[in-house]
């Protein structure tokens, strides 16, 4: 359940939410990774490696789990909020350059049970 909650906070910030809730997800995200360490930090990871590469790029999507390591590794002991809370919102950024990107990786994240049917274009 922790690595599907992951990808629906994950696929919030990508665009199937509002903007102005990432900071509410990535404080949730962040509480999971206080919480659970080194697990949450792979619900992440596992959820951000099929993420396309042309809407968020190999580097990117290291730098991200370098953030979410940090706060992983800290656990009850650091606060790195602000830390995941900028991760996120550059994760978000940039799925959401252009629908294209958005769309690949909502569909990335979310568990095939879940996907609404392609857009018709």
């Amino acid at each position: 359940r922790g690595a599907m909650l992951v990808r629906l906070l994950l696929g919030g910030a990508a665009g199937l939410l509002q903007t102005r809730i990432i900071p509410q997800l990535a404080e949730v995200l962040h509480a999971l990774l206080r919480g659970f360490g080194e697990r949450a930090f792979q619900w992440a990871s596992e959820a951000v490696g099929p993420v396309p590469n042309e809407a968020f790029s190999p580097s990117d999507k290291q730098k991200m789990l370098g953030h979410l390591s940090v706060a992983a590794q800290a656990g009850e002991n650091g606060d790195h909020g602000r830390e995941v809370e900028d991760a996120v919102t550059e994760f978000s950024e940039a799925c959401r350059r252009n629908r294209r990107f958005q769309d690949a990786v909502e569909r990335s994240l979310m568990p095939p049970q879940q996907l609404p049917p392609p857009p018709l274009r």
